[in-house]
């Protein structure tokens, strides 16, 4: 797809720490009203853009924005797409993609969860001095 095209080239064009929005053509695709998201010419476009993007080593968003808004149920990238960039080794973190406060972190317990069943073993954490690997059992003595 376009947008995948897109996505594929924003490290070159940007330079940006992290890909945000990998999936965002399926913010608004919510059990597949709009189309499949099994479709060929969709996942090879992904995979695409996902051979060119991990390794560029910048860290992918699991974003649950679109459930603050009422769109969807669940945080995007889809599980496919979580699983081959986690096989692919590459990194993911959080975004609430919020636009209000309190929703700063609505969603993250589902987004763990997700990255989790997907195989990874830790997460990207911005702090002040700098992105930190945060491996998923400390949250559980945290």
């Amino acid at each position: 797809t376009a947008h995948h095209a897109c996505v594929s080239d924003v490290v070159r064009k940007t330079n940006a720490d992290i890909i945000g929005h990998f999936d965002l053509i399926t913010k608004f695709n919510e059990g597949g009203k709009r189309f499949s998201e099994s479709d060929p010419r969709y996942v090879e476009a992904a995979e695409s853009a996902l051979s060119k993007l991990i390794p560029t080593n910048k860290i992918f968003e699991i974003n649950t924005g679109a459930i603050s808004r009422g769109y969807r149920t669940e945080p995007y990238p889809n599980d496919y797409f979580l699983n081959l960039i986690r096989e692919m080794g590459g990194s993911v973190t959080y975004s609430s993609d919020a636009h209000n406060a309190k929703f700063v972190t609505l969603g993250f317990e589902d987004a763990v969860k997700k990255a989790q069943k997907a195989g990874f073993k830790s997460f990207k954490k911005l702090c002040k001095s700098g992105m930190f690997q945060v491996k998923y059992w400390l949250l559980r003595i945290i």
